[in-house]
């Protein structure tokens, strides 16, 4: 039988044919590991909202605040203990096993490189992004993994000093407070700009939301539910923040529009803008 071979330009007409195949599909795939990615992501904040759910029966329905008191390194937070020092200083050991939700939820390994954790501890974000927030240290973070409190929901700290007004912003909140617990966040995906550098952080506030996932934040609702949002992008002057999303790296607030406050109600006084604040005002949760 007389051997067929392949000339030169059928091999490229295949090889150009395979390389357009391909050039189709990566997109598809890269959109499927964002994807599985982002699913991973909303069932760690389910868990942390579970965990807050059986934090708050054990502790008279107050919700785990962000840290124990101003200033208090060493000392707990919501996600684990803290023995760095600050903002300034991006090297804050964090033992997940003391946090106050910690008890609730599956322990983390002490000792590992973020890298490693990322993959399984619940307190981190799956997000590649947080990698480079946290960089190639142990579980450390400057103040945060990546998630965060609302803060006018679960209070900066579990107890304020003589110094430190007892305002509500301060101290976490009673479930009773919360009066629609399907709008008001809880817990989700949370970074800050610190000095031109994506940082992450443990507070949920507005200019503090992280659309990571595919110009989305995953977010947890007081009532327990998860559900993947867009916000407004409303800080300007800084790599991290723009009027359009740029997947990884706006920062903004969850609310739809710069005229929704979410400090306060003073200033914006309109009903139908206050019920669409998403994360509850200082002035409602007292």
């Amino acid at each position: 039988m007389k051997r067929v071979n392949f000339t030169l330009i059928e091999l490229l007409v295949v090889v150009s044919i395979i390389a357009i195949l391909a050039g189709m599909l990566m997109p598809a795939l890269s959109q499927a590991r964002e994807k599985a990615v982002a699913v991973n992501c909303s069932s760690r904040l389910k868990q942390i909202g579970t965990a807050d759910a059986f934090y708050q029966a054990d502790w008279g329905y107050f919700s785990p605040s962000r840290e124990s008191m101003s200033g208090a390194v060493p000392g707990p937070s919501w996600h684990g203990y803290q023995n760095g020092t600050g903002l300034s200083d991006p090297q804050i050991d964090l033992t997940s096993e003391q946090g106050y939700l910690s008890a609730y939820l599956k322990k983390a390994g002490v000792g590992k490189k973020v890298q490693e954790e990322r993959a399984s501890n619940i307190f981190i974000c799956p997000h590649s992004s947080v990698d480079k927030m946290l960089g190639d240290d142990e579980v450390t973070s400057a103040r945060g993994t990546g998630y965060g409190p609302n803060k006018y929901l679960h209070g900066m700290y579990f107890m304020v000093n003589a110094n430190m007004a007892a305002s509500a912003t301060y101290l976490p909140k009673k479930d009773t407070k919360v009066k629609q617990p399907s709008s008001i966040a809880s817990f989700g995906d949370a970074a800050q700009n610190l000095s031109g550098t994506l940082a992450v952080y443990d507070t949920l506030s507005c200019n503090g939301v992280h659309f990571r996932h595919s110009s989305r934040a995953n977010i947890t609702w007081a009532d327990g539910h998860v559900s993947a949002e867009t916000g407004y992008y409303n800080c300007t002057g800084s790599s991290y923040n723009s009027s359009g999303p740029v997947p990884g790296m706006n920062l903004g607030c969850l609310n739809a529009s710069k005229d929704i406050c979410n400090t306060g109600t003073a200033a914006n006084p309109d009903p139908a803008l206050k019920a669409q604040n998403r994360y509850g005002c200082t002035a409602d949760m007292k």
